[in-house]
């Protein structure tokens, strides 16, 4: 700081980050710009600098959230988020899960006109409870080996269609 007190050359600009660490602490003389950051010394909370001015805040793909930053993040992991607490996410599932802020249905995925909480919970994204009367398509559209489980190789051998003996009941 001897040098960079902005009379010998510039000192902290104006949109600094608020914090009492010192300037070694997060530069070092081969790197001013691109800091290393320990979040240790700082004060208030995460929007108090990550508000689209002294930091980048909130990107225009992140869910739509009333939580803080801090109930999915933590300073020694902004990224990425391993699970998201839905309990305060706003919107359908299909607005975060369309293929751009959060991965949406996969390619292998069975076809229906259901919505996604007609099968799935935001406790349990896998192994859905599945209510197969918005199901277009037969059984083996999704029951092939890939999107869902096929005939078992212990099954009778039959040229009868799956409906001809099994329900969706």
């Amino acid at each position: 700081m001897s040098c960079h007190n902005n009379s010998t050359a510039p000192g902290k600009n104006v949109n600094h980050i608020t914090s009492s660490n010192q300037c070694e602490d997060c530069h070092s003389t081969n790197s001013w710009s691109g800091a290393v950051f320990d979040h240790s010394g700082i004060t208030g909370n995460c929007s108090s600098c990550h508000n689209g001015e002294a930091e980048t805040g909130l990107p225009s793909v992140h869910i739509a959230t009333d939580n803080t930053c801090e109930s999915c993040h933590s300073t020694n992991s902004w990224t990425p988020v391993t699970r998201v607490d839905h309990a305060a996410v706003q919107g359908t599932c299909a607005s975060c899960h369309n293929g751009s802020t959060a991965t949406g249905k996969g390619n292998n995925h069975i076809a229906s006109s259901n919505q996604c909480e007609d099968c799935h919970s935001t406790n349990s994204w896998t192994g859905a409870v599945f209510d197969h009367s918005g199901v277009t398509g037969n059984c083996t559209s999704c029951h092939n080996g890939t999107q869902a489980t096929g005939l078992s190789s212990n099954h009778i051998a039959t040229d009868n269609t799956c409906e001809s003996c099994h329900s969706t009941n």
